[in-house]
């Protein structure tokens, strides 16, 4: 990883001679081994293509429940018509 590449183009060339593996940044592959190069932008980039979704539905749902639930007493309340909660447990005689 760095900050760009050298100007001899060395790397973008294996970059583009590993293409036909199908793996963005891969400049070298055998066996079981593989060796990828990026820049630091392409790091970040990916980061955060990658984890933006989550980041937004985890804000979504933390906002939804901060509106609804002012204390955890009112949390408390409200879960008890949730139809998701457990039955309560049948005991059976003998």
């Amino acid at each position: 990883i760095g900050n760009s590449f050298k100007t001899d183009n060395y790397i973008k060339h294996e970059i583009d001679t590993n293409k036909s593996h199908g793996e963005r940044s891969l400049v070298f592959k055998v066996e079981n081994y593989k060796i990828y190069v990026k820049t630091w932008s392409e790091v970040f980039a990916e980061f955060k293509i990658r984890y933006d979704f989550l980041l937004n539905k985890l804000s979504l749902n933390r906002t939804k429940i901060q509106q609804n639930y002012k204390t955890a007493d009112g949390i408390i309340e409200q879960q008890k018509d949730n139809s998701a909660k457990m039955p309560e447990e049948i005991k059976l005689g003998k």
